[in-house]
């Protein structure tokens, strides 16, 4: 019983880091295609905002992650956790900003 419940745990694990990969590989694409001259304002909106569901995802999964550890601190010292927690937080004070700001088109920056 213990050994199925690994597998399917490995399996799902597995199918997780497949899918980030995924993400990560389409998040450079969306940053070389900004690249571009030329970009429509609706392709600019959409390749954002597809931007800002990955980087919410990457967020949501990290919290996850560290709510399973009970949010001890200790969690968020490890380097590679410093790491992953950079990749998101300037997205996420951008974030806060813009909420906050009474102008929020003074605070959007772009690509």
């Amino acid at each position: 019983m213990a050994a199925v419940l690994r597998d399917r745990f490995l399996e799902k694990s597995t199918r997780l880091e497949v899918l980030n990969a995924v993400l990560v590989f389409l998040s450079f694409s969306i940053t070389a295609i900004y690249t571009v001259d030329g970009l429509t304002p609706l392709i600019a909106e959409s390749l954002r905002a597809t931007e800002n569901v990955i980087v919410l995802s990457f967020a949501t999964e990290f919290t996850l992650r560290w709510w399973s550890q009970s949010l001890r601190p200790s969690y968020l010292f490890n380097p590679l956790v410093l790491l992953e927690l950079a990749s998101f937080l300037p997205f996420l004070v951008l974030l806060v900003l813009i909420s906050s700001c009474s102008r929020p088109d003074l605070v959007l920056i772009s690509p």
